[in-house]
């Protein structure tokens, strides 16, 4: 196989011709072999009709049967290349995450992260009142809803999960459980049933 360009693909094929040379052999030498045998010229051309037949349907399942398994070992390169660029794949977009939690536009959600960790341990009250802006709102929704994108990213296997772990383990467990009271109140406040469920496994899932 032979690449020449992007949407250019050559396979060659090599047929093993010793093959069919022995067969046609075989059969040639079968016919021989009932010629003097039997003294029958008309028997003998029946008989190099059968050979001849039989001697097409062995060569024809060989070589079907080297077509298959070219085209299963082509299959299985394919699938191989095919799990290989997924994984780069996934790899890349675990560290997009990674670039858009740096990215200067995170500054403000980053700080509000920052000042929500030291906030563990502390009570409902304590946490509501350090919330005491629209503005630290908004952080804090921002942050949850980047996690559950990762999240959601993760259980459905786009992003490598590795990757994600070694850059936002530290940062989700802190962010969480320093707002898991709040998260609670808030959603029984608004009803809200499936708000940052994903973030919540995760969570769970890392926090060993």
């Amino acid at each position: 196989m032979a690449h020449n360009d992007v949407d250019t693909l050559e396979i060659s094929f090599r047929f093993p011709f010793r093959i069919s040379i022995a067969v046609l052999l075989v059969a040639l030498a079968l016919d021989v072999v009932f010629y003097l045998v039997t003294g029958s010229i008309e028997k003998a051309l029946i008989f190099i009709g059968a050979t001849t037949a039989a001697a097409g349907t062995v060569l024809a399942a060989f070589y079907s049967a080297k077509v298959l398994s070219l085209q299963l070992r082509q299959n299985f390169r394919s699938r191989t290349e095919y799990l290989s660029s997924l994984e780069l794949q996934r790899k890349e977009n675990a560290i997009r995450y990674g670039a858009r939690w740096t990215d200067p536009n995170m500054q403000k959600p980053r700080k509000t992260c920052r000042e929500v960790a030291n906030l563990k341990g502390h009570s409902l009250e304590q946490v509501r009142a350090s919330l005491d802006t629209d503005e630290k709102m908004q952080d804090v929704f921002h942050l949850l809803n980047f996690f559950e994108e990762m999240a959601a990213s993760i259980k459905h296997s786009t992003s490598d999960e590795s990757i994600l772990k070694s850059l936002f383990k530290e940062s989700l467990t802190a962010v969480w459980k320093s707002l898991s009271l709040w998260i609670e109140d808030y959603k029984a406040t608004n009803d809200l049933k499936e708000a940052w469920l994903l973030t919540e496994q995760l969570y769970k899932s890392w926090d060993t």
